[in-house]
């Protein structure tokens, strides 16, 4: 039994309780044991093969979970690999080595592994290129999913002519006489690429098996030990896959192989499923090579495309049927089962399909997964999770980022895939290629995407919210991707053991928790009755354990709720020691779900039924829930009652003589209908307080996406209240800045008649308290509001919104209500004028932190700023605003000034300040002058505000007289004694050879010998002269010592120009000159400094004479 011991390694084990290691032991190919040198020597070291690591990183083997080796290794041996490389010159200069060494009548292939934006140039081959390369030898060329491109001898080879249809889905791109080019094109299906490539002529049977052997080797060494592969077309079972069985009778694999089985004829593709049910059991064959069931395509009318430059695909109607046979099938055969999904609509159709067969033929644990998912929701990863199923990505976002961003834009691919979002749902995910025809097999280039986020062609595609750590991106490469190999149960927890991935326990423990800490500053509130300022703190912290097995689980949310500073003390969802936020106890099975206990109830887009995340208190509801989910869509039952929120620990209760009842139906999202919430509520409130009066309020709601309530009581008193809302935009994509102009509108119904014994306030039920906008202000009730918004993405990571939002009371005898719920009358506001104000948010969504440095304005810019805020002042009645609004539209100037100085910096215009000097200087001049602008109307505007605009004035006026009084008066501190006459003892150099004015850059080096008593005031005059020299144009300066002569001393500096060399000569003072005066004192050299003028520049100088060298000092 021979033993192999690995030590003086840094092993990382994945396993939490002991995540790294020193050595381990091999005992006939399988990891025995990990531990420390000492323990592994001591327990296996004797007549061991010993291996010193001498330190190395020790991982464990990686495991594509998506990959085509079976197919792939036939022709491994034919293909030329680009992966990685950066130059399409060095590309070119491959291929013709290839086409030199290929013999007739064999192709040169270039499948997978790059993409056009790895190279410098951003472009591929043209086929001119190919055809000079090769004029003879066959070259097909693939990129990604959407072209194929072919030389002449390629088209030749293929048969491709003038009378060669273009096949369905397919377009081969043809010249002005209609011949092909040798360009195809997916449109939008691959398979005419793949057709293409499946003419060329294969290697004999010999050839394929060394071919096969070599691709894994390849994988081994990037670290690859185990793999699921994923069938593919043209790879019928078993004839294309007799090589890898006679190397696995050969004992020849060194790759363990899990492979499906992937349907090969359209339209009858139950009919392959149930013939190789026939032949093959799951599972069937050993550790080295083993069925792992069917997929990735299960029928053709469900695979969806992956190319992100076409529209997304419109699949057709038979997917249903069509799945629906194969899926049952594989059910009751208790075949495992993957299917490829690259879109979210595919999923929803394909899960809808699922949860009907679960329904009919219960999956009970059946191990299936979705490959791919790139645009994914949540909802379908939760739907994913409830049955039981795992997801695999790939990176392919990693070669068609820059497609999909350029269709999609920036935001939609911050989560594609959404792999965080997966992990956090608890569903099982590995990690794979999809190689070799589109992406590398290279597993570290996948590493890299799922931790850094970019392309292969450094396009950052992530957020942080969005990126691994390198342990989490590891584990989806090992664990995530043998869980979706061995067929484990996915609700199982899995460690390492002796190579394989084993049950852990019977169930899943995850822990969550969050921490928000919010501060707030409302300025006077009037609403017409005044008000006062308000500023304070806010703090909630939540954590949570959830136990999940598989068609039930537990949840238990601990919250406390902390609140400092508030004007009149804590509000009723401002503040709770520690108590229950949500414990419930939730069941599943197939397409049913029950949730009973204290749970938060969101439905929408939250107008009616919300979490409440805006105030403090998160709402939360005591009762049960009933739902369905079918190819239609979903079906709520609720019968709840909110909870009150109590300042003591543990003291909340269910709110006395409140319930809610109803459903709530949300249909399936279609292309042209979209998707409809449909919902019928009753709802019950006891002491119920508006404008008409107080009692048992009492309401039936009916919606359909506008709500609609419609009669009930409350006391005496009917109910006629409704409401409608939308918010409407248009967002130009191929813009800078992608714009969007939007129009929110809504209109809550108010009481217009206190008296008439009909209450027609709206009552939005349990809504968001952010409804109209983040200041959470007023309620939708008695409300009409009009918003008009200009969104603007001014970066990856930051999205501006600028809106002014204007409102008014729906009807003039009812009051305005404010927030949350349940709904509360401001006092005083019954009756009177129906304008109740206007406000402009400017909103930032960062998730990067960004300051904005505000410089003071002048005395001037204020008054006038003033001026103007108060004409504006009085037609919306809020100068604060007005200020603020008109002090943005000088943000744009300085960020222009930015530009400016770049420019004025390029631009040399010979003036008295150097071009460096002159550049920053125009630069800092716009910019605090602009940005003094911004900040003096925003400060002047909060004065008026707060005070008066008559009073601002004053003080504005007062302030000019003051510092026009200052500006006389005070001077400069230091200047006085200054001297700075020009001192005009700087001869002009004398030259050896003509030197034009704009040649440069100039070097200028002066050399002094200083002894050590000398040293430190040599330094300090050092100093102060390289001030004077950035001062007079000099772009670098320094001084240097000679180390093999210490006391000799090099100053050099350098400027742009000839000409601004001899400026400098012009612009020394007479103070200057006697800092000079004193450093030639101290040089104690028989005679002067020694200066050296070295002159840049393309062309050579005239020939030269004898060296001049004079003083520059």
């Amino acid at each position: 039994m021979s033993t192999l011991v690995i030590r003086n390694a840094r092993i990382t084990t994945l396993d939490p309780q002991q995540p790294h290691a020193q050595a381990l032991a091999v005992q006939d190919g399988r990891i025995v044991a990990v531990g420390s040198d000492e323990d592994i020597m001591r327990g296996w070291g004797n007549e061991a093969t010993l291996i010193d690591a001498q330190g190395r990183r020790l991982l464990p083997g990686l495991n594509d979970s998506h990959t085509h080796l079976i197919r792939g290794g036939l022709n491994y041996n034919l293909e030329l690999r680009w992966d990685g490389l950066r130059s399409l010159g060095d590309a070119l200069d491959m291929l013709k080595a290839q086409v030199d060494r290929t013999p007739a009548p064999q192709w040169v292939r270039v499948v997978g592994g790059f993409t056009a934006a790895q190279f410098n140039e951003k472009r591929l081959p043209t086929l001119q290129e190919l055809n000079d390369i090769a004029p003879d030898t066959p070259v097909f060329l693939l990129h990604l999913y959407d072209r194929a491109l072919l030389n002449r001898a390629a088209l030749r080879a293929c048969g491709y002519s003038k009378d060669t249809p273009d096949p369905p889905g397919g377009q081969i791109v043809r010249d002005s006489l209609g011949n092909p080019t040798g360009l195809l094109l997916a449109k939008p299906n691959a398979l005419i690429l793949y057709a293409t490539l499946a003419k060329g002529p294969r290697l004999p049977i010999e050839y394929q098996a060394n071919s096969t052997r070599h691709f894994m080797r390849e994988l081994n060494r990037l670290g690859i030990t185990s793999v699921i592969d994923a069938g593919g077309g043209f790879q019928n079972y078993p004839e294309d896959y007799q090589v890898i069985e006679q190397l696995h009778r050969d004992d020849q694999l060194t790759v363990r192989i899990a492979y499906n089985l992937f349907t090969q004829n359209k339209g009858r593709e139950v009919d392959d499923f149930r013939g190789w049910s026939e032949i093959l059991q799951p599972r069937q064959g050993d550790d080295l090579l083993r069925h792992n069931g069917a997929g990735e395509m299960l029928v053709f009318s469900a695979a969806d495309f992956e190319l992100f430059n076409e529209p997304r695909p419109e699949l057709p109607p038979e997917l249903e049927p069509e799945l629906h046979n194969v899926v049952k099938l594989l059910v009751e055969k208790r075949w495992p089962f993957r299917i490829h999904a690259t879109y979210d609509e595919s999923i929803s159709r394909i899960l809808d399909v699922y949860e009907q067969v679960n329904r009919e033929v219960p999956f009970d644990g059946l191990h299936w997964f979705i490959d791919h998912a790139e645009t994914i929701t949540p909802r379908n990863i939760e739907r994913i999770r409830a049955l039981g199923g795992g997801i695999a990505v790939q990176h392919r976002m990693a070669y068609q980022g820059e497609a999909f961003v350029e269709r999609y834009g920036v935001q939609a691919a911050r989560h594609t895939p959404p792999v965080k979002r997966m992990l956090a749902e608890g569903v099982p995910v590995g990690a794979g290629t999809d190689a070799t025809r589109v992406a590398s097999y290279n597993p570290w280039v996948a590493l890299s995407w799922l931790v850094t986020g970019r392309t292969v062609g450094g396009l950052a595609l992530y957020g942080d919210e969005n990126l691994l750590e390198r342990e989490q991106a590891l584990r989806l490469w090992t664990q995530g991707s043998a869980c979706l190999a061995l067929l484990a149960v996915p609700s199982l927890a899995l460690a390492c053991e002796g190579g394989h991935c084993t049950g852990a326990g019977g169930g899943q423990l995850r822990w969550d928790a969050s921490l928000r800490l919010r501060g707030l500053y409302y300025d006077p509130t009037r609403f017409g009755i005044g008000g006062s300022e308000d500023g304070h703190g806010l703090l909630r912290a939540l954590a949570s354990a959830t136990y999940a097995e598989d068609s039930w689980q537990a949840k238990l949310q601990l919250g406390l709720h902390a609140e400092n500073g508030k004007a009149g003390g804590p509000g009723r969802t401002d503040r709770s020691a520690l108590d229950v936020q949500q414990a419930y106890w939730r069941w599943q099975r197939g397409s049913f779900h029950l949730q009973l206990g204290r749970q938060e109830a969101g439905y929408g887009s939250s107008r009616l039924l919300s979490v409440r995340d805006g105030p403090n208190i998160r709402l939360a509801f005591d009762g049960a829930r009933v739902g369905w989910k079918g190819r239609l869509g979903t079906l709520d039952l609720m019968a709840l009652r909110p909870v009150e929120n109590r300042p003591g620990a543990f003291d909340d209760r269910g709110e006395h003589g409140a319930h809610l009842w109803g459903a709530y139906a949300t249909t399936v999202r279609g292309q042209g209908a979209g998707q409809w919430d449909l919902y019928l509520l009753d709802y019950r409130r006891e002491g119920a307080r508006f404008s008409a009066g107080f009692g048992i309020e009492r309401r039936q709601t009916v919606g359909a996406r506008w709500a609609v309530e419609l009669r009930t009581s409350a006391a005496t008193l009917d109910i006629r209240a409704w409401t409608l809302a939308t918010d409407t935009g248009w967002r130009w994509t191929d813009l800078p800045l992608q714009p969007r102009l939007g129009l929110k509108a809504d209109i809550a119904s108010g009481d217009g008649n206190l008296h008439d014994g009909r209450l027609g306030t709206f009552n939005a039920l349990f809504p968001k308290s952010a409804y109209f906008s983040e200041a959470s202000l007023l309620a939708p009730a008695n409300l009409m509001d009009v918003q008009p918004t200009l969104t603007l993405r001014l970066h990856d990571a930051v999205t501006t919104e600028l809106g002014v939002q204007m409102a008014w009371k729906h009807r003039r005898a009812d009051a305005v209500y404010t927030t949350p719920a349940p709904l509360v009358a401001l006092p005083g506001t019954a009756g009177g004028a129906r304008r109740i104000g206007a406000w402009s948010p400017l909103k930032i969504r960062m998730f990067r932190s960004i300051w904005l440095a505000i410089l003071a304005s002048n005395i001037g810019t204020w008054v006038n700023d003033v001026a103007a805020a108060w004409v504006m002042a009085e037609r919306t009645g809020s100068p604060l605003m007005v200020a603020l609004v008109q002090s943005a539209t000088t943000v744009p100037i300085v960020l222009l000034a930015l530009a400016a100085g770049t420019l004025a910096d390029i631009i040399a215009a010979q003036t008295a300040v150097p071009a460096w000097v002159r550049a920053r200087a125009l630069a800092l001049y716009i910019m605090v002058f602009s940005a003094g602008m911004a900040a003096g109307g925003l400060s002047w505007g909060a004065l008026a505000q707060r005070t008066s605009p008559e009073l601002a004035l004053l003080v504005a006026a007062a302030g000019a007289v003051i510092g026009g009084l200052l500006v006389w008066r005070v001077r400069i501190a230091g200047t006085e004694d200054l001297n700075l006459r020009p001192a005009g003892h700087w001869p002009a150099p004398e030259l050896s050879v003509p030197v034009s004015n704009d040649r440069g850059p100039v070097l200028v080096t002066i050399e002094y010998r200083i002894d050590d008593a000398d040293r430190a005031a040599f330094q300090a005059q050092m100093r102060a002269l390289g001030t004077i020299r950035r001062r007079d144009g000099a772009v670098v300066w320094g001084v240097v010592e000679d180390v093999a002569s210490p006391g000799i001393h090099l100053e050099y500096f350098v400027t742009p120009s000839w000409l601004e060399h001899l400026r400098q000569h012009e612009r020394i003072t007479a103070d200057d000159k006697a800092i000079q005066e004193v450093l030639r004192e101290l040089h104690r050299g028989e005679r002067a400094p020694v200066v050296r003028h070295f002159v840049g520049g393309h062309d050579p100088l005239p020939k030269t004479g004898v060296p001049h060298h004079h003083s520059d000092i």
